[in-house]
């Protein structure tokens, strides 16, 4: 629970928990138009069928993945997960940008979907996400 009060947000029962920094929170209007997904994995995603020089650095990959809706020739949906090559992470980690716009990603594993828009079914829980551009936060 949280107790709002005209100096802060504070957990409420929870002595010694105090704000270190506070902010505001705007709504994001310029990126409200973009459609976003949240993807929640019941395990970590970890490929499936990748060599061992391709699990190097897996949590830094895995910070650099990308994640794609698909659609079959059957028109079956389905999401797939890409994970960087070697190459592709030396030029996201080089200090030296200027060869990132070929990228390199390979694909680690494919998943069902399920899509839960209707406020009605049971579980359903409107989700918001953060954002800090700027020096400013906000919220999508």
């Amino acid at each position: 629970a949280v107790v709002s009060t005209q100096s802060g947000h504070y957990g409420r029962g929870k002595n010694g928990v105090y704000p270190v920094e506070t902010c505001p929170l705007y709504p994001d209007f310029d990126h409200w138009k973009y459609p976003f997904s949240q993807v929640v994995f019941d395990t970590k995603p970890t490929p499936i069928g990748f060599d061992q020089t391709d699990l190097v650095n897996l949590d830094k990959k895995m910070d650099n993945a990308m994640i794609r809706g698909m659609v079959d020739d059957e028109g079956n949906q389905f999401v797939v997960y890409f994970l960087p090559t070697n190459e592709t992470m030396g030029k996201l980690t080089s200090e030296d940008k200027s060869d990132v716009d070929n990228l390199e990603y390979k694909l680690a594993r494919e998943y069902n979907w399920t899509v839960n828009k209707d406020e009605s079914n049971k579980g359903y829980d409107e989700k918001y996400f953060i954002s800090w551009r700027d020096g400013t936060v906000y919220y999508n």
